[in-house]
């Protein structure tokens, strides 16, 4: 598609999604997807168009680039947010199905992949809370929240082994949500909340390769020592 190949199997199901093919398809374009709820819940704010109109009569013109318009999705979702409502659904299939069936709309619900403990059956009839980004660097987020009640963060980047959150400085389990991204169950009130990356196989694969390295030397060195 133009771009580094190696990509993230959730995110290639997902993209089938969005084009309304099955999950586990091979997938070689990602150019041509419409609008919808999914990109807007990847925060896709621009799009480009040849020749072909706004994919969307509403989307305002904000410039041009060669022969593409630059149009605004005033729908995409903010990087993070908060929802009062949870709901599990245990296959990628029907996941992808719920979510492009046309009534999903992930600013009220966040889909689990398993029953967490005191995830809230409905969604409340107010707002679930507010959240701001502080700050934002490679694999790290600094997050404030104000939630009336037990809620949902959910972050709109994509979930792998590796991530973790930190509530007010306490260990906070990330969890999948929406297939591709994350989200933390969160206490009401009012929180300071850290996400971040650390790789699992780092710290040992450096272990490995200075074990390899000293074997190395080591066997070196015992080839170079003299015959008696």
């Amino acid at each position: 598609g133009g771009y580094e190949p190696m990509m993230l199997r959730r995110y290639a199901e997902f993209m089938n999604g969005a084009h309304g093919r099955p999950p586990g398809q091979s997938l070689q374009l990602v150019a041509g997807v419409a609008p919808g709820p999914l990109m807007d819940l990847l925060g896709a704010r621009i799009w480009l168009s040849w020749g072909e109109g706004p994919p969307d009569p509403a989307w305002p013109l904000r410039g041009r680039a060669g022969s593409a318009a630059i149009y605004e999705n005033p729908g995409a979702m903010a990087r993070a947010w908060l929802v009062d409502h949870a709901v599990v659904i245990d296959t990628a299939e029907e996941r992808l199905k719920v979510m492009t069936g046309g009534a999903f709309d992930p600013r009220r619900t966040v889909i689990l992949e398993t029953t967490p403990s005191g995830a809230p059956p409905t969604p409340g009839t107010g707002s679930p809370g507010a959240v701001a980004l502080v700050s934002k660097a490679p694999g790290e987020y600094h997050l404030k929240t104000d939630a009336p009640k037990e809620t949902w963060l959910v972050l709109a980047e994509a979930w792998y082994p590796g991530w973790r959150a930190e509530i007010d400085g306490a260990p906070a389990e990330v969890v999948p949500a929406d297939h591709l991204i994350q989200a933390v169950r969160l206490p009401a009130g009012r929180h300071e909340v850290r996400m971040f990356y650390r790789s699992r196989f780092l710290r040992p694969g450096f272990l490995v390769t200075i074990l390899v390295a000293a074997g190395v030397v080591l066997v070196g060195r015992r080839r170079r020592q003299p015959a008696l």
